[in-house]
């Protein structure tokens, strides 16, 4: 008797006088986790996107001297031996602090080539080539094909002026990157700085393996190594830190949801006294009606919720085509962040929302339930 009455106060529930509200419940989670799965994975994505231009142009996965010889791991996806000097560029109007890196003429090529766009010119010239970035080109007015001076301090305190030919502008999408790198040949390295040249082997890792775990393995060999997050320490640590600050807003937000599926409860604990008392008269224990409000309830929670996190994923890969729409646009207040990265979905992170959200709605509906206790069927003698 008791299960088919707790039967029909389901379907009740769902199919009839509360619909409206429990639709509104659904459409109001699903787009809330939708939002916030799709924010996390574009996060996630932009910092590994971030993360691979460093490794791409910067530092490498792993850094390591260039006596190392590392031709007996297959993990490695490149490796190129780089010389590292500073500079100060002269364009045609503004002069910029750069880094200046000597590589060998197949440095561009390889996985490089997926991320980064290289426009050459076919023109030769006596002088030393340099790659400069898009970025720095604008800055300083400089185009393919003209002279450029560079200036260094060669270690001794001297100063170098250097007259260079700009062979190549490159792009990897990255300005706050971009805008201070400058690439040669590794000669005019060892011009500027002779003996006082620093040297390193910069390795670009497959992604079969996490850089931890070679890093240990090369490490176990002897060798000397640095992962690029001890290499760039101050991008590690604000990546980091902005991770884990919006982490903690999208479960503040998740909770906040949480608590107003409690609300819903209460609502419809309000709106439905009559028949939670006929319900009681018709011999439905207190814990039984409960029960069945809290299943229809976070059965809807948890629908609303796979509902989001499916359209949150899907949008996440139509995403990158809009943000690419967004880059051809120059709209100055983006023109610094990434627009172009692979998505990565993070699945931990993700489950640690959802489970937030579905965890405080869980504590809240029942505790919003328990009112239930205090209809009684006499009530029934008040209303018309």
């Amino acid at each position: 008797m008791n299960n088919s009455l707790q039967k029909m106060l389901l379907k009740k529930i769902l199919y009839t006088s509360n619909k409206k509200k429990l639709r509104n419940q659904f459409i109001l989670i699903s787009l809330i986790v939708m939002l916030l799965v799709l924010s996390q994975i574009f996060v996630d994505s932009m910092s590994e996107g971030i993360i691979s231009r460093y490794a791409l142009l910067g530092s490498g996965n792993i850094e390591t001297s260039v006596s190392a010889d590392i031709s007996s791991y297959d993990f490695v996806e490149q490796a190129d031996d780089v010389f590292v000097g500073n500079a100060l560029a002269y364009g045609k109007e503004n002069s910029q602090i750069c880094i200046l890196k000597g590589v060998d003429d197949n440095y561009f090529t390889g996985i490089r080539e997926s991320v980064i766009t290289l426009e050459k010119t076919d023109v030769n010239s006596t002088l030393d080539n340099i790659y400069i970035s898009k970025t720095l080109s604008d800055e300083l007015n400089i185009n393919l094909g003209e002279k450029m001076v560079l200036v260094s301090d060669n270690g001794k305190s001297n100063i170098y002026p250097k007259l260079c030919f700009v062979k190549g502008i490159y792009d990897s999408g990255y300005k706050e990157l971009d805008q201070y790198l400058i690439f040669s040949n590794k000669s005019l390295i060892s011009k500027i700085y002779g003996n006082n040249v620093n040297k390193h082997k910069e390795i670009i890792l497959k992604n079969s393996i996490s850089t931890d775990n070679a890093l240990s393995i090369m490490k176990d060999d002897g060798i000397s190594a640095l992962a690029w997050y001890e290499v760039e320490v101050s991008l590690y640590q604000n990546l980091l830190v902005s991770t884990q600050t919006l982490l903690m807003v999208f479960i503040a937000i998740a909770l906040l949801s949480g608590f107003f599926i409690s609300s819903v409860a209460s609502d419809l604990i309000g709106s439905s006294h009559k028949n939670i008392a006929i319900e009681k008269l018709l011999g439905l224990h207190s814990s039984k009606i409960r029960q069945v409000y809290f299943i229809a309830i976070e059965l809807i929670t948890i629908l609303s919720i796979l509902t989001g996190i499916t359209l949150g994923v899907l949008l996440s890969y139509i995403f990158p085509i809009f943000l690419r729409e967004i880059s051809t646009q120059s709209i100055p207040s983006l023109s610094w962040y990434l627009l172009s990265f692979n998505i990565k979905i993070p699945v931990q992170k993700l489950l640690l929302i959802v489970f937030s959200l579905l965890g405080i709605s869980v504590v809240s509906v029942f505790l919003a339930l328990r009112r239930t206790d205090k209809i009684e069927p006499f009530e029934l003698l008040y209303t018309e």
